[in-house]
């Protein structure tokens, strides 16, 4: 039983105990090990109890299916599209201003206009554009991923949706047949997709300069399937913690920084919360906020190159309690 105090998991203890259906969505990467075995069969007995059933959303296998596939499907970059001045921006089951970290406000986007969002729960993107178009939650839709060996695999539903919410596929084909288009055509899955590979980065200027205070990206193993990059499952950041703010022993002393202390970060006009850890790993003179946090992301200068490819570059901060 919860304590008594923990307002929030009373009241979830509460809402299973008058469910007469259970749905579990157990999000989580395709490679973990025994502990999501255990978190996976805890899932299923619950469910089963309650009369209903377990999906378990490869959030990262997805990522790595759509990177896999995009060639594929002629599909663009999210750069490339938001460079296009005279593209007409409908999104489709993400959160976009959310995962670019831009403010909820009507022309935020710094190309393009946004007119249109498709999405199962509120988030900034719909409380930005006057048109809000229903969609089928995660667990309502089937999904194609890709496995470790670069097998096409498939992911079923767990329940059905309400009557008229259609699926992200469904709705990208009524806007292409109202836009006067036809539907994409996603041909067959071959039995095995080549691997991506990434170009080697360059080296960080910030590593190679005399220059104090300077934000880098990093990642973080709490962000790993949990939808905040890609802002699809934007409901899950509510029970997130504060991002960490990595910083060596030398660059805490400096800044007069305690382990695990609450601080605000502050850069390029913009600021986010977070939480310091003091990392002997870390390089003196720089700090590191998680690339999975997209208020995190909007800190540093980004730019789009001459191949439609997003980057940034290292940016000075102010860190404040």
């Amino acid at each position: 039983a919860p304590p008594k105090g923990d307002g929030e998991a009373v009241a979830a203890g509460k809402a299973l105990a008058g469910c007469k259906r259970l749905g579990v969505l157990a999000s989580a990467e395709y490679a973990r090990g025994a502990a999501w075995r255990q978190v996976g069969l805890f899932a299923g007995q619950l469910a089963g109890a309650r009369g209903g059933g377990v999906a378990v959303q490869t959030h990262g296998a997805n990522a790595l299916g759509a990177l896999r596939l995009a060639e594929m499907c002629q599909a663009v970059s999210l750069a490339e599209a938001l460079s296009d001045p005279d593209a007409l921006l409908v999104a489709v089951g993400c959160d976009l201003l959310g995962m670019l970290g831009l403010p909820a406000e009507s022309g935020s986007l710094p190309a393009g206009q946004l007119h249109a969002a498709a999405a199962a729960m509120p988030n900034r993107t719909t409380d930005a554009v006057k048109v809000v178009l229903p969609l089928a939650m995660p667990g309502e839709m089937p999904g194609t991923y890709v496995s470790s060996a670069g097998a096409p695999g498939q992911t079923a539903v767990l329940m059905s949706a309400p009557a008229g919410v259609p699926q992200a596929a469904e709705l990208v084909a009524l806007l292409a047949t109202a836009a006067g288009i036809s539907s994409p055509e996603i041909p067959p899955l071959p039995e095995s997709l080549p691997r991506r590979t990434a170009e080697t980065p360059r080296p960080s200027p910030a590593a190679a300069s005399d220059v104090r205070g300077a934000l880098v990206l990093a990642r973080q193993a709490s962000d790993a399937g949990c939808g905040t990059l890609t802002g699809h499952a934007s409901w899950q950041s509510a029970m997130s913690v504060l991002p960490e703010l990595r910083v060596s022993k030398q660059e805490a002393g400096r800044r007069n920084l305690r382990n695990l202390e609450t601080v605000t970060v502050c850069a390029n006009g913009r600021s986010c919360r977070a939480r310091v850890r003091v990392a002997e790993e870390m390089t003196d003179g720089v700090v590191a906020l998680p690339e999975g946090c997209p208020e995190a992301r909007a800190l540093l200068p980004c730019a789009i190159d001459e191949r439609g490819v997003l980057s940034a570059a290292p940016g000075i901060v102010e860190v404040t309690r």
